[in-house]
């Protein structure tokens, strides 16, 4: 059963372009079974999910959320449907007390994606995996979030980090059970019944075309632009923006496993 477990909205996440219909109508189009809307700091209602399943009935819908905690990092939530759980800033100690509490899945998004420091106390807690692939983990992330995983023995999972329909499809996590739920999904993750997917013939393409893109974007900081002018101009995210400026190396991650 082929998950996509992080993608965000235009209802919710102020950084996303897509509509609900669009994700899911993309999603379905993309050979997707299953979707997991992680919002920022926002669950979905459930009769705002229940309207989407209903209009898509081909596709499952399931609830997450993706917690920014008080450091400035992001962790996936599975499995808990409780709005008074998470908030923005959450402390970390109270993140993984509460998603253990409720029998949820903790999952750390996009490692060193900020920067190279991990939340304070973070190595006094334990996770259910690490996101190893998706739209935000790039190629400057890849040998620290090795490392990182190789420490923990944690496994790796595969989402897009979606805000548009363009990297639907590229990557998702395939389980090896029927997932029926919230509840069983965090279940899934905790056991490891699953192995990564991606679409390595889009990914190279990507990447093949990342270099005229990093080009035009350096043009324009060395004309004098600022980021945010940068980012008007070309239609470029912010974070791309700001990763050309730095020198990162922006290529999308791919591992074989």
């Amino acid at each position: 059963m082929r998950i996509d477990l992080h993608m965000h909205t235009n209802l919710y996440s102020p950084c996303a372009s897509m509509k609900p219909e669009e994700l899911a109508a993309t999603a379905l189009e993309r050979g997707l079974d299953a979707i997991v809307i992680t919002e920022h700091n926002n669950f979905w209602k459930p009769d705002e999910l229940n309207a989407l399943r209903v209009q898509f009935p081909g596709l499952k819908i399931f609830n997450g959320i993706e917690v920014t905690v008080e450091d400035g990092d992001h962790f996936l939530v599975f499995g808990v449907i409780n709005p008074d759980a998470f908030w923005f800033g959450t402390p970390l100690s109270e993140l993984v007390a509460n998603v253990r509490k409720e029998g949820g899945a903790l999952v750390f998004a996009h490692p060193f994606r900020y920067g190279d420091k991990l939340p304070r106390g973070f190595f006094d807690y334990e996770y259910d995996g690490i996101e190893v692939m998706s739209s935000n983990t790039l190629y400057y992330m890849k040998d620290k979030t090795r490392e990182l995983r190789e420490r923990l023995k944690l496994p790796g999972l595969s989402c897009t980090d979606a805000h548009s329909t363009g990297s639907i499809g590229l990557f998702a996590t395939d389980f090896f059970d029927d997932i029926a739920n919230e509840g069983e999904l965090a279940e899934a993750i905790r056991k490891r019944r699953f192995r990564l997917y991606a679409d390595r013939e889009r990914i190279e393409k990507i990447n093949s075309d990342l270099e005229k893109r990093v080009k035009l974007v350096r043009e324009l900081i060395d004309k004098g632009m600022d980021e945010a002018e940068v980012k008007k101009v070309l239609k470029e995210s912010i974070s791309f923006v700001k990763g050309v400026a730095r020198g990162l190396d922006l290529r999308l991650v791919y591992i074989e496993e």
